[in-house]
């Protein structure tokens, strides 16, 4: 099984995730098992999509493992890119610049295959709604491929 996220970094940031030479996206990929890279730049767009993938193959498991184990190091992936993305920034540490411990607001946005979308909201939302309660997220849905046309591997 294939776990694929897709997600949007500011093209400014991009530096912080590939790091010198590609050191930071090497170590990502060397400490997870799983598959890193930053897309291009598509012209006129101030982001870019970084795609982290791996299969049970990918990180020498065992096909029979449950769905989970699989999605465990692709999803250590996905933090420690949102670390290099976020990190050293107000606010990143559960505090604002002030040093206030509230809640702080951090913006992420994952592509999500339209074919995949159904799963990801539920019959009546009841996915997406349920996951938002549970980790007090808020959820919000576009049509970013008539913003924005990028090419997807």
């Amino acid at each position: 099984m294939n776990t694929v996220f897709r997600v949007f970094c500011l093209a400014s940031k991009a530096g912080s995730v590939i790091g010198k030479g590609g050191d930071k996206i090497s170590q990502i990929c060397q400490d997870t098992g799983a598959k890193v890279r930053v897309e291009e730049i598509v012209p006129r767009c101030n982001e870019r999509v970084v795609v982290i993938a791996g299969s049970a193959e990918d990180n020498g498991l065992s096909n029979d493992l449950p769905s989970e184990k699989v999605a465990s190091f692709v999803q250590k992936a996905l933090f420690l890119v949102f670390e290099r993305m976020f990190g050293g920034e107000p606010g990143m540490d559960g505090g604002d610049e002030d040093g206030n411990k509230e809640a702080t607001t951090c913006v992420v946005r994952l592509l999500v295959l339209s074919s995949q979308v159904g799963c990801l909201l539920g019959k009546a939302v009841t996915i997406i709604k349920q996951m938002a309660s549970e980790s007090g997220s808020q959820f919000l849905g576009t049509n970013f491929l008539h913003v924005h046309p990028l090419r997807m591997n």
